[in-house]
């Protein structure tokens, strides 16, 4: 179950890197303020995986950035623990997450299309997701 978090986690990280290293000088990968000490993990495993292989500069952060051109914001948690990541699911009327929709160990990821304030969303379920 967490083996397949960090699966998928490398392989954002590895399209993120891979994607974005051209139009990005750096990431920044928010999780809430009140991230469990997984989402922690995580969050820290994504932005090295992220880094590793692109070079850019990429930090966690509890407190959503001002925008930037250059940085690449992903939201990263659990919706109860993370009132960004849930207004930025409202405001795209992804409809809250259960246990069928994505599932228990499941999590969407999201990207707009491409202008301004465009932001990385991954919301999993519970810890497992």
């Amino acid at each position: 179950m967490l083996i397949r978090a960090h699966i998928c986690l490398l392989l954002l990280g590895l399209c993120a890197a891979t994607s974005f290293a051209a139009s990005y000088q750096g990431a920044v990968v928010v999780i809430g303020e009140q991230a469990a000490p997984i989402e922690k993990r995580v969050a820290a495993l994504l932005a090295e995986r992220i880094a590793e292989p692109s070079g850019l500069r990429v930090s966690v952060t509890a407190q959503p950035p001002a925008p930037e051109a250059s940085v690449l914001p992903i939201l990263l948690g659990i919706p109860s623990h993370h009132a960004e990541l849930r207004r930025e699911m409202e405001s795209r009327r992804i409809p809250p997450l259960t246990g069928l929709a994505p599932g228990p160990e499941g999590f969407p990821v999201q990207t707009p299309g491409a202008g301004s304030g465009i932001r990385v969303l991954a919301a999993g379920i519970d810890e497992r997701g």
